[in-house]
């Protein structure tokens, strides 16, 4: 018995050297940023990256039970406040099961759970998984290179025009609904790389933005900088390309919360930064500017913008007749609330399925996570890691006011963005407070 203890053992020793935590997450963010949001894997409709998510749970959930695992313990504040998250999605689940529910909201409360499973499993592999400053810098630096690689992506149709749709013909996956790249918007191309939407796009790059910049500004070599430099560069191209209030807002949030730790000098070279690149977008991309301003300028004219508002009556209804924990998660759909949904506006939709018990635990995860982040900024005494413990509260920032506009929970990319920000932010609590201790 003891032989065999020591083989098994030694084999999940060898294994565990091989593979670990940031492993399976750099195949999550690789399936995630690459795969169209739409599809799904066939026979069982949920996306690859939601799949190897629920993975990553039960690994953290099978480690967590053995004596000797390499996963973190003891006090862990992003732990503490998803459980409570998860915690009023479940109440939500099994009290919208006290009403008459149709068999189509059944089947979408079931994939809500599932989701959130998921989500709940990459959290908390990074959270405690992640073993040290190195391999979190790691998965960080993938994650944030799969998204400069997205932006390329809708940067290129947005001026060739290009339709990749055929080239997402992948056996084993199908589209949950026609897959379509490219839009139009202000009589200029409106890009989505790979994602379901223009603004799901938008606003995955604005999150990972501030990370691009972290690593321009604390590159080692001139070399590795200016190739950080260009890739943010090229992230504030996509932004702009998405032609979404979402991103635009997102990215200033993010950049106004990293730009608050800035010395004089670095925040007058960042404005000059910036002018000169709206310059060169104005250049080289004519009506891109002018269109993005009046997205701004003219909004109360805009018909989205007067579309969302009609909505907010509506909406506000449905959140009384069940205030507490809503009607049931994923129990808003079209089809049977048509000309309330799409809301565009995450904290709404979150107060009606989950209520404002709920909307109070979205927000919670969402500033628990900022200051998080910057308790690990000070606690940390190395420069690099205090950088990145403010580029991740950037991240989060571009997170809670970009999810006021639009509906973050329905796209894959955002969703499961945020869970591995939030994560990984937990990751470098921990080891600031070890560091510190």
């Amino acid at each position: 018995m003891a032989t065999a203890s020591a083989a098994i053992s030694g084999l999940r020793a060898r294994v565990t050297h091989r593979w670990d935590a940031v492993s399976l997450l750099t195949v999550f963010a690789v399936l995630l940023m690459v795969i169209p949001s739409a599809q799904r894997i066939s026979g069982i409709a949920i996306s690859p990256a939601t799949a190897i998510g629920i993975v990553a749970l039960l690994w953290w959930a099978i480690e967590k039970t053995l004596p000797d695992s390499a996963l973190a313990r003891g006090y862990q504040p992003v732990r503490v406040v998803l459980g409570i998250y998860v915690l009023v999605v479940l109440v939500s689940y099994i009290g919208g099961f006290t009403h008459f529910l149709q068999s189509d909201e059944v089947r979408s409360a079931d994939r809500a759970v599932i989701t959130l499973a998921a989500f709940s499993g990459v959290v908390l592999l990074a959270a405690d998984g992640i073993q040290n400053y190195r391999r979190l810098d790691a998965l960080l630096r993938r994650f944030t290179g799969l998204a400069i690689a997205l932006a390329v992506l809708g940067i290129t149709q947005f001026y060739t025009g290009i339709e990749i749709t055929p080239l997402f013909e992948i056996p084993g996956l199908r589209s949950a609904s026609e897959l379509s790249f490219i839009g139009q918007r202000a009589a200029l191309r409106r890009v989505a790389g790979t994602a379901a939407h223009p603004i799901e796009f938008g606003v995955i790059l604005a999150i990972m933005l501030p990370i691009a910049l972290h690593y321009a500004m604390n590159s080692a070599d001139k070399r590795s900088r200016h190739h950080w430099l260009l890739g943010s560069a090229i992230l504030g191209a996509g932004i702009m390309m998405s032609l979404s209030r979402s991103a635009i807002l997102g990215a200033l949030a993010a950049l106004i919360v990293v730009a608050l730790t800035w010395d004089w000098r670095r925040i007058v070279n960042g404005v000059v930064a910036l002018t000169l690149f709206t310059l060169a977008m104005r250049v080289t991309t004519p009506g891109l500017i002018g269109a993005l301003r009046n997205l701004f300028v003219n909004i109360r004219s805009d018909t989205s913008y007067q579309a969302r508002t009609a909505r907010y009556p509506a909406a506000f209804h449905l959140i009384h007749e069940n205030p507490w924990f809503g009607r049931g998660v994923g129990t808003l759909l079209p089809a049977h609330f048509f000309g309330v949904v799409p809301l565009d506006n995450q904290y709404l939709s979150s107060a009606i399925e989950i209520g404002v018990v709920g909307l109070a635990a979205v927000l919670l995860l969402i500033i628990v996570g900022i200051f998080t982040a910057r308790g690990a900024r000070r606690r940390s005494l190395d420069p690099e890691a205090r950088s990145l413990a403010q580029a991740l509260a950037g991240s989060l920032a571009a997170c809670l006011i970009s999810f006021e506009t639009f509906d973050a929970f329905a796209f894959p990319k955002v969703l499961f963005g945020f869970a591995l920000v939030l994560g990984t932010t937990g990751a470098l609590w921990r080891m600031a407070r070890a560091h510190a201790t």
